[in-house]
C-alpha cells in the first residue's frame, strides 16, 4: 500500500514523464522568449517630449521686491559655429527671454545681466555633430542627477545653459528648489578666466530647472552683491567666506529670489 501511494503521488506531479513544475517553467521560458522582441519595440514607440510654440507659451513669473515691471520677447535662435574652440556648445535653439525694468540684454549669455530664459528643451537637445550630442547630453544627465539626488556638489561644476567662455571658479549656497511645473537648483556662483581674487560684485544667483514634461530648460540669472566681502579677498577664504553668509546679507537677499522661481509656471 505504501508504495503504491508514492506511485500514485509521483504521477500527480508529472506530464508525459517530466515534471510538472518543469514543465511549467519551460512553458514560461518560452513564452518570455516570444515576448522579448517586443519590449523593446514597445520602448522605442513611447512618446517623446514635442517641442513647444513658444508663441502660444504663456509664463507666470512674480519678481515681487526684485523688480517692477517684467518684459517678454522670443529670442531668435544663435546658429552654432562648429569653428569656435573656446565654447563647445555653442548657439542656442529660439527661446523666450524674460527682462527687468526694461533692462536692455545683449543675445550673448550674460551672467551679470538680470534675465530669465526659457529653452524649448528638444530643441536645445537636438546637437548637429557627435561631440556636441555627447557633450549635450552627458550635461544633461548630470544636471537631472544632481536635482534628482538632492546632493551638495563639491569639486566639480554645475551645468548652466547657455555656457559661457568663462569657466566656474567656485559655487555655494545651493538650494533645490520646486517651480509650479517644474524643479531645480539654485545657487551662488562666479565665473572667470584664472583665479581673479574675489569682489563684492563677481558673484550672482543662478537657477537651473527642468520642467516636469521636460519640454522646457530654465535658466535664471540675478547679479549680486555682497557690502561685507573683505576687498581682493584670496579666492579660498573668499568661498569660505561666502558659504557661511546668511542668504539675507547678499543683495538681494537669496530668499527672495528663491520665492521669485518658485513662482514661476510654463503652461502651453
Amino acid at each position: 500500500m505504501t508504495n503504491n501511494s508514492k506511485r500514485k503521488s509521483r504521477s500527480l506531479v508529472s506530464v508525459n514523464g517530466a515534471p510538472l513544475v518543469g514543465a511549467c517553467l519551460l512553458g514560461l521560458s518560452l513564452l518570455l522568449l516570444l515576448l522579448l522582441p517586443l519590449l523593446p519595440a514597445a520602448q522605442a514607440g513611447a512618446p517623446r517630449p514635442t517641442s513647444p510654440d513658444l508663441k502660444k507659451t504663456k509664463v507666470f513669473f512674480d519678481p515681487k521686491g526684485l523688480a517692477k515691471t517684467v518684459g517678454r520677447e522670443i529670442e531668435k535662435a544663435i546658429p552654432s559655429e562648429p569653428q569656435d574652440e573656446v565654447i563647445l556648445l555653442n548657439g542656442q535653439p529660439e527661446c523666450i527671454r524674460l527682462s527687468f525694468d526694461g533692462e536692455k540684454i545683449s543675445s550673448d549669455n550674460n551672467f551679470a545681466a538680470r534675465h530669465l530664459l526659457i529653452f524649448p528643451l528638444p530643441k536645445y537637445a537636438a546637437q548637429k555633430t557627435r561631440e556636441r550630442q555627447e557633450s549635450f547630453d552627458k550635461q544633461l544627465r548630470q544636471l537631472k542627477t544632481i536635482i534628482k539626488t538632492k546632493a551638495e556638489i563639491k569639486g566639480e561644476a554645475i551645468p548652466i545653459f547657455p555656457q559661457s567662455d568663462a569657466a566656474e571658479v567656485f559655487h555655494n549656497q545651493m538650494h533645490y528648489l520646486d517651480f509650479k511645473n517644474g524643479s531645480g537648483v539654485s545657487f551662488v556662483a562666479s565665473y572667470a578666466n584664472g583665479d581673479p581674487p574675489l569682489k563684492k560684485d563677481s558673484q550672482f544667483y543662478c537657477f537651473q530647472g527642468l520642467s516636469k514634461d521636460g519640454r522646457f530648460y530654465v535658466s535664471f540669472f540675478w547679479p549680486l552683491t555682497i557690502e561685507s566681502l573683505p576687498e581682493n579677498l584670496a579666492i579660498e577664504k573668499g568661498v569660505r567666506y561666502l558659504s557661511k553668509l546668511p542668504r539675507n546679507k547678499f543683495k538681494p537677499d537669496l530668499d527672495r529670489l528663491d520665492r521669485a522661481v518658485e513662482s514661476l509656471r510654463i503652461d502651453d
